[in-house]
């Protein structure tokens, strides 16, 4: 079942890939967080890369393609802090994405892992 969220919107980096975003707040405080780098593929949208706040903490899951295969890397410079919640992982996350995301989509389409 798809999450919910209370805040969420669609960002355009070209005319193949976008980053999809979704956060909930109590107050200030970010409670919960994703970020979806999503790219076409041949000619299908694809997930390259996601960054979120399930299984335990901030963490960013990596693609590779074609194969689909999956690996977990924990945000270890990013703390839950209790005025602001996730609010300095999900900014991390988002750089990391603003300032990788052509990196991160070729080397998911050329089957390779990509860490930034």
């Amino acid at each position: 079942m798809r999450k919910t969220w209370e805040y969420e919107f669609e960002t355009t980096l070209s005319d193949t890939a976008k980053a999809i975003v979704g956060y909930d707040r109590d107050g200030a405080k970010v409670t919960d967080y994703r970020i979806q780098l999503v790219a076409v593929v041949g000619g299908t949208w694809k997930q390259i890369m996601r960054w979120d706040t399930g299984h335990g903490g901030p963490h960013r899951d990596v693609y590779r393609g074609p194969d689909g295969a999956e690996r977990s890397r924990m945000l270890v410079d990013s703390t839950y802090d209790p005025d602001l919640g996730y609010a300095e992982a999900m900014t991390a996350s988002q750089n990391d994405m603003r300032c990788n995301w052509e990196t991160y989509c070729d080397s998911y389409k050329q089957g390779e892992w990509a860490y930034g």
